[in-house]
């Protein structure tokens, strides 16, 4: 017989009775066997009352602690042992995760805080530089006049160029690009001391100016064409062996007459550093003139400048 029906059976009941029946089954016991009425019954009494406590939930019921022996309990105990080593493994794997997340998470915000923050000072610095273009634009055009900018000095990425504004002499510098040890005009051409170019200026102050560096004197022009007759003479020396010394250097100064006239003083410069390292020069070298040479344009100078004289 179970526990439960060793309660009933204490009432009175059978196992299959409803709270009401508890309850009524208990008072008339309780009032038969309380003490204070039959003082031999208190054994009995509490029995009725705890049978009728456990009955209706009221007291949990009790249930016979097992024996273990010595070996199940230490077995029991190495078990209890286990589980919290690997529950505080867990709780550790756990946390780490945690933290890993969390840092993860924090050098994605300052990662993307960065990135923003570049980006906006791109933004800026483009916007600052649009605005002062802007700016020297429009001061530039004011009553803009011209006159010439003639090179007085070159130095390590940068020029020094003086112009004349009514009848004053002033000296101004200004960076350029390099390709080893020469300084280049933005035609991407070698700058000398002497070399002269147009300059706009503005004639109500002409701190506000600029060179026009595609726009040069014929003294300067003739420099570049004569700088430009040895890489090209070079160039062509094998291909045009058939042809006596003068002939070479009719179609030499032909190649560079027609490429100025079609390409500009770019062409030039492309002519000129044919053979340039690309990492000392990026926009003319051995590799843009790979291009060059193939071009429609250039192939047709090529094509005029060989044929019969």
């Amino acid at each position: 017989m179970s526990s439960l029906e060793q309660h009933y059976k204490i009432l009175g009941l059978s196992p299959d009775a409803d709270k009401p029946s508890i309850k009524k089954a208990y008072r008339q016991l309780a009032m038969q066997y309380h003490p204070d009425k039959n003082p031999e019954a208190k054994e009995r009494f509490l029995r009725i009352v705890e049978a009728y406590e456990v009955l209706m939930g009221v007291r949990a019921q009790q249930k016979k602690k097992p024996v273990y022996s010595a070996r199940e309990m230490e077995v029991v105990y190495e078990t209890l042992q286990k589980r919290a080593r690997e529950k505080a493994r867990e709780k550790l794997k756990k946390k780490a995760a945690q933290k890993r997340q969390q840092k993860a998470e924090e050098q994605a915000r300052e990662y993307s805080k960065a990135i923003y923050t570049l980006l906006g000072l791109v933004v800026l610095g483009f916007s600052v530089y649009y605005a002062y273009d802007w700016f020297f634009q429009l001061m530039l055009n004011r009553d803009k006049q011209t006159t010439v900018a003639t090179v007085v000095g070159v130095q390590k990425k940068r020029i020094v160029y003086e112009f004349e504004v009514e009848g004053k002499r002033l000296k101004e510098s200004a960076y350029v690009n390099a390709a080893g040890m020469q300084m280049l005009a933005k035609t991407g051409l070698p700058l000398k001391i002497g070399n002269q170019f147009q300059l706009e200026y503005s004639a109500q102050n002409p701190k506000y100016h600029k060179i026009n560096y595609q726009k040069v004197s014929k003294e300067t022009l003739q420099y570049y064409f004569k700088i430009c007759e040895p890489p090209v003479y070079l160039l062509y020396r094998d291909k045009w062996s058939s042809y006596t010394e003068q002939q070479k250097k009719i179609r030499t100064q032909c190649l560079i007459l027609l490429t100025y006239q079609k390409l500009g003083l770019e062409g030039l410069a492309q002519l000129y550093f044919h053979q340039e390292n690309p990492l000392e020069n990026f926009s003319n070298n051995r590799w843009s003139w790979h291009f060059f040479k193939d071009s429609e344009e250039f192939v047709e100078i090529q094509n005029l400048c060989e044929s019969p004289l």
